[in-house]
């Protein structure tokens, strides 16, 4: 290994012991508390500062510093329900809900569909609270509440801005500007520990600027006397496939100490096939795809990325024996890389010139300009897999495209997984 690699993975090896080091544990020892703060007043002079290094030195960041890392590694919970119920099935479901925009659609959702409505545990990414973009709501509060649900939520972002790249042609000003990640239960959650991942690219410099980082959570839920380890994630798109595995490293070594029966796991993993650390990785990656392995071949390849271009990820599971083959119904694809629409081209246009994009459009006539990936997964360590239909509960699936209101709720499908206890 030559020097400038030993440095890399020393510096890799040190964000992972801070990472654990920084790690927090809640105990919920009330019912309900809820995350506020008064930092949009100080949003504008946070956006004229271009460099983190000069804003952390300014007055300004003493004066809030501390209000800051309290918001940003913030979690917020509603402990009411009290299911005394001892089931020996459980069905969990997980789903990037592409902000909560959709909320009502989720809501009807998660009600009236026959799959979705029998859910015990949900396992949410993408999740907003007083984001302008998705309406100001609680996403994970008011879906909670409409179920009947507990919730815990562990805020990844203090966002800056009005949103992404294609979020932000509103006029509605942020009120708590959070952005994280839940598990809703019909069980009691009785805590959580917050993972701090590896941090891929600081959205500091992003065009959604924001201050915090991806975190993974980790919620002990008691179902029938026994406590179980329920967690989800939302892994860096922006990264490499190695990048992604160093990420789920820290949260499954986290769990890997847990004393719960069980350990499962579930999210967008964003393993695109993809190497999106830059422009440049990107494109030498697509060359080699094209090149070496074909564009027919490179297509197929997106179903199955735990084969070879995520085997890292992959590997990081069968490490810590965390089993993910019969946990996932592989035969659907969990998101779409869809030309057909506005937001996939204004996103692609941040990576790819005009040119290649015309080129990728011809290449990608024979499906319509529209193919399924598979960036959405469960784990699980210790549990069983209900592989066969048993009453209501059946074999790993994926929900597909679901409309409310003729409109996708999200850009992302649900996926479910029956489990025995």
């Amino acid at each position: 290994m030559c020097p400038c690699q030993q440095v890399r993975q020393s510096h890799i090896r040190a964000e992972i012991f801070e990472t654990l080091h920084r790690m927090i544990t809640h105990i919920f020892d009330k019912q309900e508390f809820h995350l506020d703060h008064n930092l949009n007043s100080h949003f504008e002079a946070i956006l004229s500062f271009k460099k983190r290094a000069v804003f952390e030195s300014s007055k300004l960041f003493q004066e809030i510093k501390h209000q800051i890392y309290h918001i940003t590694n913030g979690v917020e919970w509603k402990i009411t329900q009290k299911n005394t119920k001892i089931p020996d099935k459980i069905r969990i479901a997980a789903w990037n809900v592409e902000r909560g925009k959709n909320l009502e659609g989720m809501i009807d959702l998660f009600q009236n569909n026959a799959i979705l409505s029998k859910a015990d545990v949900l396992l949410l990414s993408e999740t907003d609270i007083g984001m302008g973009r998705s309406g100001n709501r609680n996403v994970p509060y008011e879906l909670a509440s409409a179920l009947e649900m507990n919730y815990c939520f562990a805020n990844s972002y203090l966002v800056i801005s009005k949103g992404d790249v294609g979020e932000q042609d509103h006029n509605i000003e942020n009120s708590l500007s959070m952005h994280g990640i839940s598990v809703l239960s019909k069980f009691e959650i009785i805590g959580c520990r917050i993972v701090p991942l590896y941090r891929v690219k600081d959205a500091f410099y992003s065009s959604e600027k924001r201050l915090g980082q991806r975190k993974g959570l980790i919620c002990q839920i008691k179902i029938g006397g026994q406590i179980y380890d329920f967690a989800v994630t939302h892994l860096d798109f922006r990264a490499s496939p190695k990048q992604r595995s160093i990420q789920m490293n820290s949260l499954l070594r986290v769990l890997s100490t847990s004393q719960a029966k069980a350990q499962f796991i579930g999210g967008d993993m964003n393993s695109s096939t993809y190497n999106f650390k830059n422009k440049f990785s990107l494109v030498l990656d697509i060359l080699y795809k094209y090149f070496v392995n074909g564009f027919n071949k490179t297509v197929e390849d997106y179903m199955k990325p735990e084969v070879f271009t995520e085997k890292p990820l992959f590997d990081t599971f069968r490490k810590y024996k965390f089993n993910f083959d019969n946990y996932n119904d592989k035969s659907t694809g969990t998101l779409y890389y869809d030309l057909n629409k506005i937001a996939a081209n204004v996103k692609s246009r941040q990576y790819l010139p005009e040119f290649f994009l015309e080129w990728l459009k011809r290449k990608l006539e024979p499906w319509d300009g529209c193919v399924p990936l598979r960036v959405d997964w469960f784990a699980g360590n210790s549990f069983q897999v209900i592989k066969e239909k048993m009453g209501y509960f059946d074999a790993p699936q994926v929900i597909e495209k679901p409309l409310w209101k003729g409109k996708q709720i999200s850009d992302h499908n649900p996926i479910i997984v029956d489990l025995m206890l």
